[in-house]
């Protein structure tokens, strides 16, 4: 038996590995009771995706998890207000109520924007928390979900979002607490790898049980899925905060914590989309997480030599991927028009995106009126394609055995984003809150221009090189 990697275009052979390989590496397992193996050497013979033709694998988890974020966003940021609000005034609490019952007048706004400087320190500190550890663990889950899995990289954060969120609800009840205890919270999202591992782990998985023609688009049903949660969750937010009167904070952080109950429950019963051997399982508990090894072969993966500027592509994109988290939307009827229907390419189609997305922020910086909202947000309604666009990119660009190491090396670029990003954006916003508002979205207008000559970078290099794409590995008996 060999393992064989097909290529899209020409069905040729691109990479083999060879039957006196696979019998060293058989013999080599016959005597794992003797002595250790390494676990890095036997990717082929633990990774074997298997194509699915169902729709809905890790969906639902995203959407439930993605609802319990949203509903519980927006209620973060008011609780951080009120309680700042309420150690500026302690003998003041009428004062403080307009900002918990969200009271619109004049004063009420005044207040807001009195606060509106500690509070967005506050949630720099708590991004920073969630944004640099989970930084560091991306350098090691990634090679190792390739060796052991996807699960685990979906089953981790959710179990920590779940457990902040209950850390919060316990929290929101103690009266007169001092606001930078609820950073607190920020600790199990950290230390479980946070919104990029879970994320990063549900496009590995989706690549692994997708062709290279379904990518894009099975992405972008991800992504709608993602920002489909995002939108009900913040639709719902304020009824429910509003339903449950004085017990608003317990019953939307007990909702979201459920959510993400559910969420981790769901994951456990969908089938793992690696075929992890008995050698893997044995050795895949905490401490080969952290094997050294782990992130020299992500180093290695990534910074190897590779034919038609492949390396080149990869490093590009990824930059341009860990700017899309600036920006949050997403719609499918886009992907399935340019992707499917008139079959453009990912790259052409990422650029074209990236451009909207330069128009909506400066519509959004300079808009006279409310109504120019509309506009922009007219303009820029494929922003949140970008996302999967270039992740489908890399996926093809890449062999499949080395897609969660290369998701990998983005994940932790992508996590180390906001650790710049927020310290840039609070200062840019307070420093001309009074003066031009809108100057922040001019920053994000001047990222996007940067994005866009990076993929036109990326065209070109596609275009000196010959059309060539991975699909996925076979097992030829």
């Amino acid at each position: 038996m060999k393992n064989i990697l097909v290529s899209e275009r020409s069905g040729s052979c691109t990479h083999a590995v060879s039957e006196q390989e696979l019998s060293r590496s058989h013999d080599a397992s016959s005597c794992h009771d003797h002595e250790e193996i390494n676990p890095l050497i036997v990717t082929q013979m633990t990774l074997a995706p298997r194509e699915r033709c169902c729709w809905l694998t890790v969906e639902p988890s995203i959407f439930l998890g993605m609802l319990g974020h949203a509903l519980s966003s927006s209620v973060i940021t008011q609780l951080l207000l009120a309680r700042n609000c309420q150690e500026m005034f302690p003998l003041n609490a009428t004062k403080c109520d307009m900002l918990v019952y969200r009271i619109d007048t004049q004063e009420a706004r005044q207040l807001e924007a009195l606060l509106e400087p500690r509070v967005t320190v506050l949630q720099m500190y708590k991004t920073v928390i969630e944004a640099f550890i989970p930084a560091v663990l991306s350098m090691f889950l990634g090679p190792w979900s390739d060796h052991y899995g996807r699960k685990p990289l979906m089953l981790w954060p959710v179990f920590g979002y779940g457990l902040t969120y209950i850390i919060y609800t316990f929290l929101s009840v103690v009266p007169d607490l001092c606001p930078f205890y609820f950073l607190l919270a920020s600790i199990p999202v950290a230390l479980s790898g946070g919104l990029i591992t879970v994320i990063s782990g549900m496009y590995a998985y989706t690549s692994d049980i997708t062709s290279a023609e379904k990518r894009a688009l099975r992405m972008g049903f991800l992504d709608v899925c993602l920002f489909g949660g995002v939108a009900v969750g913040g639709y719902l937010s304020a009824p429910l905060f509003s339903v449950a009167g004085k017990y608003g904070y317990l019953t939307v952080f007990a909702t979201s914590a459920t959510c993400y109950l559910l969420s981790f429950l769901y994951v456990t019963f969908i089938p793992e989309s690696v075929n992890v051997s008995q050698m893997g399982s044995s050795n895949g508990g905490l401490c080969s997480v952290f094997d050294i090894r782990l992130v020299s072969k992500m180093i290695a993966t990534c910074c190897k030599r590779r034919e038609h500027y492949r390396r080149a592509i990869i490093f590009l994109v990824i930059i341009v991927i860990s700017t899309c988290i600036i920006s949050l939307e997403g719609t499918l009827i886009g992907m399935y028009i340019f992707s499917v229907w008139l079959r453009i390419s990912d790259s052409v189609f990422a650029l074209c995106v990236f451009l909207t997305k330069c128009a909506q922020t400066l519509i959004f910086g300079f808009a006279p009126k409310d109504w120019y909202l509309y506009i922009g947000s007219a303009v820029g309604v494929l922003g949140g394609v970008s996302g999967p666009l270039c992740r489908s990119l890399i996926s093809k660009t890449v062999p499949l055995e080395d897609i969660g190491t290369v998701f990998a090396m983005t994940s932790m670029i992508e996590s180390l984003t906001p650790i710049a990003a927020s310290p840039l954006y609070t200062f840019v916003y307070n420093a001309t809150l009074l003066t031009f508002p809108g100057t922040f979205y001019i920053v994000s207008c001047a990222i996007f221009g940067l994005d866009v000559i990076l993929l036109s970078w990326v065209i070109v290099l596609q275009h000196l090189s010959p059309a060539h794409s991975y699909t996925r590995i076979q097992q030829v008996e």
